[in-house]
């Protein structure tokens, strides 16, 4: 089986052949791996580290490193996507640009994810005509639910499946892993993946606006459990995002549910906005992993680095943890074995009607899916309802989402005027008349972010 993975160079893969590597299924189904990568270069010393990596562990997996896409799709039964259109050069842009309308700088929404999504359709416009027919396709790239639709409605029935993924939901359940091993002693000594696999939670939204409830540990309701731990953990407990929980109390009493740790956007975007202003771009999440892609790729380059000293700072960066999941999901599907994983699928029942009955059926939602052979199937038992201030927020973004997308697949520069206009983290703030320059700025790059030198 050949597994390609799109934006091969990126320093995440590292860590996705780890876990390749130590997965009880993997080694024995997937025979080649192909890192495609417009920059070969970079895609080569990554490459090279990860050869290095799988012999320490006794894999025989083949990694080949192209920039070719006849070659790199030939035979193709997999694709990873983890593409960067526009490189980090994009996301400095991405970051910067909205500050200049008093707007929050974020990559994967508002007005930092629409100008990521129209370089990513058009990355992904040159690559499609390449891939087989009856394809999976795993979509790790940002903005996940707008990339998703968009290349399910540019590639047709060419794949066999298309679904996103994003290492937030399966956070959550990491944190809940450190809640329960500190409190149950019987879980002293088993590792983070081997707890992890027995806690699910509910997700009702799209990527970086869900709401989760309903934390369960082999079948046992501990959501109440967590929360209270959550909020007053004791000083030696090392949790990464306690103040965020602790902010959302109020809403977790009154409705028993969890929001998305970006929903702090949504709340206060104007404050927000004016904090990324006062960090500046040196602050700027665009130059911390640019300086941290430097050293790593430098790393990766050193013979004498140890890899357990690698791998370990793999975990330094924001979007560790995908490896995990994306294994978990990929174990999943190659085994049939039915496993419950949230992921981003399209809003559609097998009879037409919308899963999320208040979002349209050409949205990407994030929910619980069973992973089986033929696909993820989404767990119809589950409560879709949210309480309707947060239903309608959720649904005026992803309107407006739906519209830009639909408008860089057709061309529609009214339409895509309109998305922006409509858009509650974009004129919601900048008001409607700023919204005919921020179109005309969808596409500007900005200087001064520190070269790529390894």
């Amino acid at each position: 089986m050949s597994l390609v993975v799109i934006g091969g160079g990126s320093t995440y893969c590292p860590e996705l052949f780890y876990r390749i590597a130590k997965s009880k299924v993997l080694p024995g189904k997937i025979k080649t791996v192909v890192l495609y990568d417009v920059d070969k270069q970079r895609a080569e010393i990554v490459g090279s580290f990860c050869r290095k990596m799988l012999e320490a562990e006794s894999v025989g997996i083949e990694i080949k490193v192209t920039d070719d896409p006849s070659e790199a799709f030939e035979g193709a039964e997999i694709v990873f996507n983890m593409m960067r259109a526009g490189a980090m050069e994009g996301r400095f842009g991405d970051e910067m640009i909205p500050l200049k309308y008093k707007l929050i700088g974020q990559e994967t929404m508002g007005l930092g994810g629409f100008r990521l999504l129209r370089r990513q359709i058009e990355a992904l416009r040159g690559i499609l005509p390449y891939i087989p027919q009856g394809v999976k396709f795993f979509n790790f790239a940002n903005p996940a639910n707008m990339l998703s639709m968009a290349l399910c409605q540019m590639a047709g029935d060419k794949l066999d499946f298309a679904l996103g993924l994003c290492n937030i939901p399966f956070g959550i359940r990491m944190e809940i892993t450190r809640v329960l091993r500190d409190q149950r002693p019987e879980l002293q000594g088993l590792s983070d993946a081997e707890i992890v696999k027995d806690v699910q939670i509910d997700s009702v939204g799209v990527n970086h606006l869900t709401f989760f409830r309903n934390f369960r540990f082999r079948g046992e309701d501990v959501t109440e459990q967590v929360m209270r731990f959550l909020t007053n953990p004791p000083a030696n407990f090392d949790a990464k995002n306690v103040e965020d929980i602790s902010a959302y109390l109020g809403i977790v009493e009154e409705h028993g549910i969890f929001p998305n740790w970006y929903w702090r956007y949504r709340q206060e975007p104007v404050k927000h906005a004016e904090d990324l202003i006062y960090k500046g771009s040196e602050q700027s999440r665009a130059w911390i992993v640019r300086q941290w892609e430097i050293a790593q790729l430098k790393t990766y380059k050193n013979p004498d680095q140890p890899l357990d000293d690698i791998l370990a700072s793999l975990l330094e960066r924001g979007g560790a943890g995908y490896a995990l999941m994306a294994v978990e999901a990929l174990e999943g599907i190659l085994t049939d074995s039915g496993a419950r994983l949230i992921v981003n699928v399209r809003n559609v029942r097998p009879d037409g009607r919308a899963y999320i009955p208040w979002l349209p059926t050409d949205a990407f939602i994030e929910v619980p899916c069973f992973m089986h052979d033929t696909g993820p199937v989404i767990d119809w038992a589950m409560d879709t309802s949210l309480p309707s201030e947060f239903s309608q927020a959720v649904r005026r973004e992803v309107l407006s989402q739906n519209q830009f997308t639909r408008a860089q697949l057709t061309g529609d520069r009214t339409k895509e005027l309109i998305a922006l206009q409509c858009h509650p983290l974009i004129g919601g703030v900048a008001g409607a008349e700023a919204c005919r320059a921020i179109q005309g700025d969808l596409d500007t790059m900005v200087q001064g972010l520190p070269p790529l030198v390894v």
